[in-house]
């Protein structure tokens, strides 16, 4: 899926990007370094590009400058269609860092996650409530977990209107009951 911001550098080669995410970051001439180089990636698809980005999407380094292109390195991965991730991308969802995981949660409906142990943290983490719960119920919809449909019932009560929407939105798609829309209608309008 191309997008209108995917080669800002349009200078930087694919070996260029792949030799900053091996060189110590002491030597790179920014910290962000890292996290252009994993976006840009996106504009070179193959086993070389997400053989690099899974290296940084196991990076449990506790730098700012990694821990930002970990979460990023998700994004590409799930954007390149890679299903080779998944594994680490599931791993992610037990992060303690609540981006990397709602971008775990993000790459997992993009890749169309079929893994039954994957939906069942998913809904722990819904339950859980340590991680974007709208994010997490968007993708229990989108990935069709029909075993999701009482955790999101109680997120009908959340004080949030985003996640109080996006339940009854999951709910109408996962059980054909529209009685759900009157609410999403109500609280479009409010």
């Amino acid at each position: 899926m191309p997008g209108t911001f995917d080669n800002i550098h349009p200078n930087l080669t694919k070996e260029s990007a792949l030799r900053i995410l091996v060189s110590p970051e002491e030597d790179l001439e920014f910290s962000s370094d890292y996290y252009m180089a994993v976006s840009h990636l996106l504009n070179f698809p193959g086993a070389k590009t997400e053989d690099a980005l899974l290296e940084i999407a196991k990076n449990e380094s506790r730098s700012q400058a990694i821990r930002l292109a970990r979460r990023k390195s998700l994004e590409v991965l799930a954007r390149l269609g890679s299903t080779r991730a998944l594994p680490v991308v599931v791993q992610c969802l037990n992060h303690d860092d609540p981006y990397l995981v709602e971008n775990a949660v993000w790459a997992l409906l993009q890749l169309g996650c079929q893994d039954s142990n994957a939906h069942q943290r998913l809904i722990e983490l819904l339950e859980e409530n340590k991680a974007n719960q709208r994010v997490i119920i968007q993708c229990l919809a989108g990935l069709d977990v029909q075993g999701a449909v009482e955790a999101i019932q109680k997120c009908l009560k959340s004080p949030d209107v985003s996640i109080r929407t996006s339940a009854g939105s999951a709910l109408c798609r996962l059980t054909n009951d529209r009685s759900y829309v009157f609410d999403l209608e109500q609280s479009l309008f409010s």
